[in-house]
């Protein structure tokens, strides 16, 4: 789902949406919620990029009514799903909570990718003129976790989400440079991002950055 082979598997799981929806709800009636977490998580992409994301989002009051049955890290990956789901509704107000609970939960459960990730798309949620101190914060404490993380030590699937993050991260922190009015450091801030998203293989944050660098270069 990352890097060259992406295309094919979203063509092969497009295939299979009625039976990975099955297998979705029968986690969930199940009560299997750890599992159904895990299993959206795995394959999140395929229904954010296809146009899937009402079938994750109408378990989502469940995940939340239920979260004290889940452990720790589950319960933090079903609050920062959720509140990825919020966002891509239009709902970036009620996704804030969410993540603001996540937050210590990936602490507690030694994730700090899984933090860092939470961290900058909250910053993101309030990165407004009237929150960009905030923001700033968030995104500057999701930089200092991906530090932590000790990039190095990272291999396969977690070395391209530490990237996925990095870009996110500069990208986040770019975009508010370029609401105020910083064109050069916005561009800088840009082009390390393209350079992490180019690192990860991921076509999507690749786009994601080529697009924010342009609007720097038209500013």
């Amino acid at each position: 789902m990352r890097g060259d082979g992406q295309l094919a598997w979203l063509n092969r799981l497009e295939a299979e949406t009625g039976n990975l929806s099955a297998a979705l709800s029968w986690l969930m009636d199940q009560d299997r919620l750890d599992q159904a977490i895990t299993f959206i998580w795995m394959t999140w992409r395929f229904w954010f990029l296809r146009g899937h994301l009402s079938e994750i989002a109408r378990h989502g009051e469940t995940f939340l009514a239920n979260g004290l049955q889940m452990a720790t890290h589950e319960r933090a990956l079903a609050l920062s799903g959720a509140g990825f789901t919020l966002i891509t509704n239009g709902e970036p107000d009620q996704a804030e909570p969410v993540f603001e609970q996540s937050l210590p939960l990936f602490r507690a459960a030694g994730d700090l990718l899984g933090e860092a990730m939470a961290a900058a798309t909250l910053g993101h949620v309030l990165a407004s003129p009237q929150n960009y101190d905030r923001a700033g914060e968030l995104l500057e404490r999701a930089g200092n976790l991906l530090q932590e993380a000790s990039p190095g030590a990272h291999r396969g699937p977690e070395h391209v989400q530490y990237l996925l993050n990095v870009a996110l991260v500069d990208n986040f922190l770019g975009q508010i440079q370029l609401g105020q009015a910083d064109y050069g450091r916005a561009a800088e801030l840009f082009t390390a991002g393209l350079d992490a998203a180019r690192g990860s293989l991921d076509r999507f944050t690749i786009l994601i950055s080529l697009y924010d660098l342009a609007l720097a270069s038209q500013a």
